[in-house]
């Protein structure tokens, strides 16, 4: 008896689940727990609420790509309080849905790809705060502003490829201090600002591959310590400026595309003293003088920097050759000593022809093999000659003073008058003023000397002129 109750009553739930299941999934619906996929059912805003309403309000993920849908607000998913994604592409939407007061709020994943939008609007995200994906690809966007993303605070990845774009401007995304990936892909960009992606620190991947770029700015990535990636790929790049890579603080190894470009050269400058990077090259118009020849060598071996796949374009002789610091180095194809130095900073370089060694001569202020570096103004009193009682202070990188210490440990000039920064300038100022004092001194006398005598004189003609008057 007890197993035929248990029979029946197993059969009971497995009608009641059949019913509440043809209950929350809407006609022509896929449905599986949490997930509704509407895709491609001719769906309008005239009968998108009747679809709504036969969903389970724990539908966390809504496919609603390649329907009729046209502008409309995100009232309409008021019940679906568990929604978390929401795939809305390949519609005819004009604008971001309106979700400004809240109607949907734990919204992670926006796909609005393949619609029509033309421009955003500062207001268009509000009440998007936890939005972490955004995809825009493939519509008709124009530009991007700072303000467009600033309800945005939690965006970790932004999908922008194959629009109109043609200019990111340098606070454009100001407010997304999350973002990860940024994919700005097969655009008209003509140009990138300077510290466009400086406060992004955990930034990991940049897309930027065709667009039209011809400039790559310095320090474009340098405080970006967590950078895997960046793709500057078919652009029309022709210039690498002097620090364009320089000084990254990257902790692993990053992958640079600038392959298909038209660049010719770099100077070691444009990689150095950054950590591990992967570039590649090939496709440009790479000129395989002595010096870019040397600036390659001397990137590779000093600041671990590989690069891929670069074949000469010229000089004539080296056309088709691959750049490769194996079997293309500069003492292969001849090239000057000097030439394969590069000395840095202005410095002068001479050739050893005995030794078969170079020798560069920094300029004031700057040091190491290349005069790559810049001294630090403290090291100009590794040679001082103060006496033995008195310490040395560095004025600037070529000169110093002589100072002493009083029973404090404060540096002062050895006269006992105290000068802890710029003694020179104060002992000038002090004989300045105690001459000023000395002349005005002087002045004052001589104006009471000669106002006194001219009294004197004056006493004088009184008492001729009373002797007349009693004669």
């Amino acid at each position: 008896m007890t197993c035929r109750l248990t029979t029946v009553l197993f059969f009971i739930v497995q009608a009641f689940l059949v019913v509440s299941s043809a209950v929350s999934c809407p006609p022509k619906c896929i449905c599986t727990p949490k997930v509704v996929n509407c895709e491609d059912k001719g769906l309008t805003n005239a009968n998108l609420t009747t679809i709504v309403s036969q969903m389970s309000n724990e539908t966390e993920v809504l496919y609603l790509g390649r329907n009729e849908l046209t502008d409309f607000s995100l009232h309409v998913f008021e019940n679906l309080t568990a929604l978390m994604e929401l795939e809305l592409d390949n519609n005819k939407l004009k604008r971001v849905p309106d979700n400004r007061f809240g109607y949907v709020k734990r919204l992670k994943v926006l796909n609005m790809e393949y619609n029509s939008l033309t421009a955003l609007n500062g207001d268009d995200f509000k009440g998007y705060g936890w939005l972490h994906v955004l995809f825009l690809s493939n519509n008709n966007l124009v530009s991007l502003t700072k303000n467009d993303l600033k309800y945005l605070v939690h965006l970790r990845e932004i999908h922008l490829d194959n629009n109109h774009i043609h200019g990111v401007l340098d606070q454009t995304f100001h407010f997304n201090r999350d973002l990860h990936q940024i994919s700005i892909v097969n655009n008209i960009v003509t140009r990138l600002v300077p510290g466009l992606f400086d406060h992004l620190t955990y930034l990991e991947e940049v897309f930027l591959y065709g667009n039209q770029l011809t400039f790559i700015p310095d320090f474009i990535i340098s405080m970006n310590q967590r950078l895997k990636r960046i793709e500057f790929s078919h652009n029309r790049i022709s210039e690498i400026s002097e620090y364009a890579f320089a000084n990254m603080s990257n902790i692993g190894t990053v992958d640079i595309d600038l392959s298909y470009n038209t660049i010719s050269t770099f100077q070691v400058s444009s990689f150095a003293f950054s950590g591990e990077l992967y570039v590649a090259i090939d496709a440009n118009l790479w000129h395989c003088s002595c010096p870019f020849l040397a600036a390659v060598q001397k990137v590779s071996h000093q600041d671990h920097v590989i690069f891929e796949g670069g074949i000469c374009q010229s000089p004539s002789k080296l056309i088709d050759r691959a750049i490769d610091v194996t079997s293309l180095s500069p003492n292969q194809v001849g090239c000057n000593l000097c030439d394969i130095a590069d000395c840095m900073n202005g410095a002068d370089c001479t050739v050893n022809v005995e030794k078969k060694t170079f020798q560069c001569y920094c300029k004031y202020g700057f040091e190491g093999r290349y005069c790559e570096k810049r001294k630090s103004v403290t090291e100009v009193c590794g040679n001082h000659t103060c006496p033995e009682s008195q310490v040395c202070v560095p004025v600037d990188y070529r000169s110093y003073v002589c100072m002493c210490l009083n029973e404090n440990g404060a540096k002062m000039v050895c006269d006992g008058k105290i000068d802890s920064e710029q003694p020179s300038v104060l002992v000038w100022v002090i004989s300045g003023v105690c001459i000023v004092v000395i002349v005005t001194a002087v002045v004052v006398f001589v104006l009471f000397l000669r106002r006194r005598r001219n009294k004197h004189q004056r006493n004088i003609l009184i008492d001729e002129n009373d002797d007349n008057e009693d004669l």
